[in-house]
């Protein structure tokens, strides 16, 4: 995948973090959509931006479980 493209979606990750608003819900979906074709260094940078989340906590919470879901089906 294009490097620009997995730095907006990380760019747009920490914009939601702490905001209420739909966005947070948006960049899940779409980072879930792109999973398998996103940089490991990506996957893994968007698990520690989702930790710091003070907000939309369901949503960055499901991200990690299918990151570990998707973990635990590869090995």
């Amino acid at each position: 995948m294009d490097h620009k493209i997995e730095s907006c979606l990380i760019f747009a990750a920490r914009y939601s973090l702490n905001r209420h608003t739909g966005a947070a819900s948006l960049v899940v979906d779409a980072a879930k959509e792109m999973w398998d074709d996103l940089e490991l260094y990506t996957r893994e940078q968007l698990i520690r931006e989702s930790r710091e989340a003070t907000t939309n906590i369901g949503s960055w919470e499901s991200l990690r479980v299918f990151a570990n879901n998707k973990k635990e089906t590869n090995e």
